[in-house]
């Protein structure tokens, strides 16, 4: 699967190869949007808490344009096999 990352400024103490490499498998093994965003969120959410009023927010999808507000260091957006784009991101 390619990887094409298009804007970040994710810190480096979120391992981002780590989880470029899980979104992909999980990708790989799925083809429903909703799932994968639920996953890579669940999985943020876990590995790097954020607490209150901080929040993990993901959308993944075909076909979308987005303007957000996100903490510093926090945002991640990436097309995976040209197929499918994902946005990350904290505010």
């Amino acid at each position: 699967t390619d990887i094409a990352i298009t804007h970040h400024d994710v810190n480096l103490y979120l391992g981002q190869r780590s989880l470029y490499k899980r979104i992909e498998k999980y990708i790989n093994d799925r083809r429903n949007n909703g799932r994968i965003a639920k996953y890579i969120k669940d999985k943020l959410d876990s590995r790097y808490p954020c607490g209150p009023p901080s929040a993990w927010h993901v959308v993944a999808g075909e076909r979308f344009s987005f303007d957000v507000v996100y903490e510093e260091g926090s945002l991640l957006y990436m097309f995976f096999s040209a197929r499918v784009a994902i946005c990350v991101w904290r505010i």
